[in-house]
């Protein structure tokens, strides 16, 4: 993170509003200091969302990088099995595609009543 803006909290508590309308439209991020430290930040909410998504994935795969690189070369080496091979393992049926193509369509007969009714191939 740039922080680019540093206060101090005193100065920070008169401006406060200012300050937010900064970070909103510029994406600036505040340091603000007590007895010159600086012991808080102030940025964007989108942002620290980001950064929250960012630890909470990094915590649950810390190496996430190497299994990247590792899947990249299994799909490449063509080491892998699909989807319909894991389905069909686990005991699923997979059903044969149909020959014939079909779309629906919402008609409004009449009577008012909404009904679906295949859509004629022409």
């Amino acid at each position: 993170m740039d922080i680019k803006k540093v206060l101090s909290l005193t100065e920070a508590r008169k401006n406060i509003f200012k300050i937010v309308a900064d970070i909103e439209k510029e994406g600036v991020s505040y340091g603000f200091t007590e007895r010159g430290k600086i012991k808080a930040v102030l940025m964007p909410a989108n942002e620290f969302e980001s950064w929250r998504e960012t630890l909470a994935v990094m915590k649950e795969f810390p190496d996430l990088d190497k299994s990247i690189a590792e899947a990249r070369k299994d799909w490449q080496n063509k080491n892998y099995i699909s989807l319909d091979h894991i389905l069909a393992r686990e005991g699923y049926v997979l059903a044969d595609k149909p020959k014939a193509k079909y779309a629906s369509n919402i008609v409004k007969p009449k009577s008012g009543k909404l009904s679906l009714r295949p859509k004629r191939r022409r």
